[in-house]
């Protein structure tokens, strides 16, 4: 009730508090949030400001978006098969064989990604 005696006509409307931790992370004890500076990922659909929700648990697919460790700095990458290949799609555009025995490590799935609009 409002400070008038009668109920409020916006309370019909009050729902749950949305919890989007609760929507996003699946595997709490292996999932992380990172937020993206710079203008660099633009290709693959990621801006300055964004938030990435990244699952160290999961296993990428074609398509993906990961973290990978590439001369030893983390990168947002697209895994991709090419043929009979996988490779890596840099926010710039170039593209970068994944070995799994050299350098090139995945770090991590990107599942969400929150930004402004």
């Amino acid at each position: 009730m409002n400070e008038t005696g009668f109920p409020s006509p916006a309370t019909d409307h009050l729902e749950n508090r949305l919890n989007l931790h609760k929507h996003v992370v699946k595997h709490p004890t292996s999932t992380f949030f990172s937020r993206v500076e710079g203008e660099s990922n633009s290709l693959l659909g990621i801006h300055n400001g964004d938030i990435l929700v990244v699952d160290r648990s999961l296993a990428p697919k074609n398509d993906s978006l990961v973290l990978a460790v590439l001369d030893g700095e983390i990168t947002i990458c697209r895994v991709e098969r090419q043929f009979d290949e996988w490779v890596l799609l840099l926010g710039d555009g170039s593209h970068r064989p994944i070995s799994f025995g050299d350098e090139t490590v995945i770090w991590g799935k990107v599942t969400h990604i929150v930004h402004a609009v």
